[in-house]
């Protein structure tokens, strides 16, 4: 009865047949509760589905009841429901475990073998073969699984199982297979350790582990040889022996760490293992390998000199900052020497320039070696490549954090105003002047400029409030900053208004629509700032479009006045610019739209220089780009003389009629009436034909050159002219183009006593008649 008191607040914990099983064989257990153990299984029998459940049910009534009736007709409800060899097999071990039934278990075991084919299956089916006593069909099945063996592991694997499975002698047989793998001393010692783990066998052991000693050539063999003795027998004397034989085949740095571990690790021997390790040294110049080590010799070893000796080699061996930092770090922790962690941190500070990896030395140099001033003039050089606002304030609370150093975080505070941007970024630091330093006015200067960059109520609450409570014998300025207040809180219903709009606003034009109207209803230069600092961002993230920059450029100059920020837009707009006339279009926007002509003119002409330069360097370039530029130079910048230097440049490259005639045109719009003369002769001078000639005085037409200059000009390309052809075609010119029948009736009678070939003659007239007496008539 007890025992059923015992177990029956656990019965509503089953969930399985198993579950019923297993507590019935605890109420089986001495005390035996026989008739609790019966209500269990019967309950378990309900709960049956499979047959692996009907035969551990079968098993509980034959070996704990004697109720081998009733456990054959289970197992033969078992039978029944078997569709799969696995089932067939644990049922054939039930009939010849649990009913003596070992014909009847062999036959299904046999069925289920017939379907068997992995691993575990043969294994299963071989350990219940051997129950039911057919070890023809055991040794089959082991067989089968041995043909799968590759490895040493897959024989010792496998010879564990099976021993596990109770078949000692099957498991050794197979077993002493997996010694044909033991390919060095150290497989032979891990084959030594099986046969005594596995089976109970040290005699055998020993066997193994003293044949092998013959098997031995380096260091790592008599070690790891020591270390089965050690492991199996504690033979403190025989391992002593193979370290002495281990030593004379020592000669590389790799054997002699072997040893050393060897000494330390099998007879705890210090002198002998450091004694080891330092002839190591000379061939090991991994530096993690020689970092272990060193932390090994200063731990285990406890030899700080030798120790000291190795860190020293690996500083040789480190480069990086962060790995200098590691190094001072292991000999702080493991040597305890300050002094030579400093030269490593010195050496650390030397390379490191990031601002969070200084920060991290800073704070590794408080932490090891508690020197404040030295930590103090890291952070001040980490400080140094910082841009922004929260890096300066991170560094200050860390400085006031770590070392306390009011100068260095009122400088850090100082740089921080400079990059502060938002009424927020000025009342942190106001706070940090205030509390840290208590620099009230320093405190005071930084509350001033984020009372100008209030944009919401809530912040121009938060200065109210500081100013009330911490400038309250300042009356003007409580005064201020109350009224400011109070305009905000009146004009609240307009800034949810304008809020509700700005959450709407998706498009550039959104954005400036909305900022005009906050400045022309409350004059507020910073919820304004805010609101194009947005449209800002909504560009960047479209294709570039300098017309809605320069949108956005207007604004800001007419609203924010902020010389800088403009500046930084046509910077960012020039360098997307591709070709001449983009990058003309944000030149001239410099011009004309900043309202200070100097600034403008100023960052213009550093455009152009670019644009210069540009040409200079290009692969291929022309006339043309040189000339456009010297154009949008005089136009936007009236810089004649920079011009004229241009058109130079553009000389050197020209090299028809056309482009000498262009050049001559801009030279005389700049006043430069000798180099325009120049210019036109070099381009009569380039004209090969009378075709060109006439081209040439055409365009010199068209662009409104005075008649004297073409005339002079055209004059001197007849001289040029090889063939009576060509002259005749030069002297049409001068009717056609320039309209002069005086100068033509002198130049026909000139040719015709020229001319001597009646072909020549007769051309001649025939263009004198057709050409001089149309124009006459």
């Amino acid at each position: 009865m007890a025992k059923k008191e015992e177990l029956e607040s656990r019965e509503s914990e089953c969930a399985s047949a198993d579950d019923f099983v297993a507590l019935a064989n605890e109420a089986l257990a001495d005390p035996a509760d026989k008739d609790y153990a019966k209500e269990l299984l019967n309950q378990a029998e309900m709960q049956c589905q499979f047959p692996a459940e009907y035969v551990a049910v079968a098993g509980g009534h034959a070996n704990g009841l004697d109720d081998k009736d009733y456990a054959k007709d289970l197992l033969e409800q078992a039978e029944e429901a078997c569709f799969e060899g696995p089932e067939f097999a644990a049922v054939g071990h039930g009939y010849a475990v649990y009913l003596g039934d070992k014909e009847k278990g062999v036959e299904l075991i046999k069925q289920a073998a017939d379907e068997a084919s992995k691993p575990e299956e043969f294994l299963q089916l071989a350990g219940f073969a051997k129950a039911a006593g057919d070890e023809e069909l055991a040794n089959e099945m082991i067989g089968k699984l041995e043909g799968d063996c590759k490895t040493f592991e897959d024989f010792t694997g496998l010879a564990g199982k099976i021993a596990n499975g109770g078949d000692l002698e099957s498991a050794k047989v197979l077993y002493k297979k997996a010694e044909r793998y033991c390919d060095d001393v150290t497989a032979t010692v891990e084959f030594a350790m099986g046969a005594a783990k596995i089976f109970d066998d040290k005699d055998w052991a020993k066997q193994i582990m003293e044949d092998a000693e013959t098997d031995c050539q380096f260091p790592k063999d008599f070690v790891a040889l020591g270390g089965g003795l050690i492991e199996l027998f504690e033979d403190t004397e025989k391992t002593k022996d193979l370290m002495e034989q281990a030593a004379e085949f020592a000669m590389s740095g790799e054997e002699f760490r072997d040893l050393a571990e060897g000494y330390w690790n099998l007879l705890k021997d210090k002198e002998a293992s450091a004694s080891n390790y330092e002839q190591a040294l000379g061939d090991i110049s991994d530096r993690t390998e020689l970092t272990n080590i060193a932390k090994f010799i200063a731990v285990e070893l406890e030899n700080t000199d030798l120790a000291k000796t190795v860190y020293t080699k690996v500083e040789g061996l480190t480069q990086s900052a962060m790995d200098l930092g590691k190094l001072a770090q292991a000999i702080i922790d493991d040597l305890k020497d300050k002094e030579f962690a400093s030269d490593i941190y010195t050496r650390a500070e030397e390379k490191v320039s990031g601002t969070n990896d200084l920060m991290d030395l800073a704070a590794q140099i408080l932490k090891n070696l508690e020197d404040k001033d030295r930590a103090s003039g890291i952070y001040r050089k980490a400080a140094e490549s910082v841009k922004d606002f929260k890096g300066f304030v991170k560094i200050a609370n860390e400085v006031n954090e770590k070392t306390g150093d009011k100068d260095l975080i009122a400088d850090l505070l100082k740089q921080a105003q400079k990059s502060a941007d938002t009424a927020p970024d000025y009342l942190a630091t106001a706070d940090m002047a205030m509390t840290i330093l208590g620099d009230k006015e320093l405190g005071k200067e930084l509350l001033s400029e984020a009372e100008d960059r209030v944009t919401s109520l809530g912040e121009m609450k938060k200065v109210a409030t500081i100013i009330n409570e911490g400038f309250a014998d300042d009356t003007d300025w409580v005064a201020q900053i109350n009224e400011k207040l109070e305009k905000r809180e009146a004009n609240q219903d307009k800034y949810n208004e304008f809020q509700k709009v700005e959450d709407k606003a998706t498009s550039l034009i959104h954005y400036l629509n909305l900022a005009d109207t906050v400045m022309a209803d409350l004059d507020d230069k910073f919820y304004t700032k805010k609101l194009l600092t947005t449209a800002e961002k909504i560009l960047n993230d479209e294709s570039f479009n300098f017309n809605k920059y320069r949108d956005l450029i207007i604004a800001i100059n007419n609203h924010i006045e902020d010389a800088e920020w403009a500046t930084t837009l046509y910077n960012y707009s020039f360098d997307q610019c591709a070709n001449f006339m983009a990058s003309r279009q944000v030149c001239h926007s410099v011009v004309t739209d900043i309202a200070d002509k100097t600034v403008g003119k100023t960052l213009a002409s550093g455009y152009y220089k670019k644009i210069e330069e540009g040409i200079a360097s290009a692969d291929s370039k022309s006339t043309y780009d040189y000339s456009k530029l010297a154009g949008a130079i005089v136009e936007d910048l009236d810089d004649q003389d920079w011009a004229k230097s241009i058109l130079k440049q553009a000389e050197e490259l020209a090299s028809s009629h056309y482009e000498f005639a262009h050049l001559s045109l801009m030279s005389n719009k700049l006043g430069d009436a000798e180099s325009a003369s120049a210019l036109n002769d070099k381009a009569i001078a380039a004209c090969a034909s009378a075709a060109q000639c006439v081209q040439l005085a055409r365009r010199m037409k068209a662009d409104e050159v005075e008649a004297d200059v073409i005339k002079s000009t055209y004059a001197k390309g007849k001289d040029k002219l090889q063939n009576n052809i060509e002259k005749i075609q030069w002297v049409e010119g001068v009717i056609d183009v320039l309209g002069d029948k005086d100068w033509a009736g002198e130049i026909y009678q000139q040719l015709a006593g020229e001319m001597s070939e009646a072909n020549d003659k007769a051309m001649l007239s025939n263009s004198k008649r057709t050409h001089l007496k149309m124009a006459l008539s």
